[in-house]
């Protein structure tokens, strides 16, 4: 009983090993897909970014649009706290 065991469970080894790459390098390509449309998309979106009206505009214009722009962004970011200045606020103990 043993024997056919093993035997049968070596068969479909040898049998899905070739499928099991396949699937992975498949699964790898579709990965690999779905995060260039996501960068090329975001590109896109903060393209306007790169126009010379943007960056005649003062500091504290430019940070305000960098942060709607980043905060318009369908993924995740890190939050912070900003003071009047625009820079990050640091809660000191």
């Amino acid at each position: 009983m043993a024997v056919i065991l093993l035997v049968s469970f070596a068969i479909t080894m040898c049998a899905l090993v070739p499928f099991a790459n396949q699937y992975q390098r498949t699964l790898t390509h579709k990965a690999i897909n779905h995060i260039e449309r996501e960068l090329l998309e975001t590109r896109i979106q903060l393209n306007y970014l790169f126009s010379p009206a943007i960056f005649s505009q003062p500091c504290s214009a430019l940070t305000y649009e960098l942060r709607k722009s980043i905060l318009n962004l369908g993924m995740t970011k890190e939050i912070g706290t900003f003071d009047d200045t625009g820079r990050v606020f640091l809660h000191q103990q």
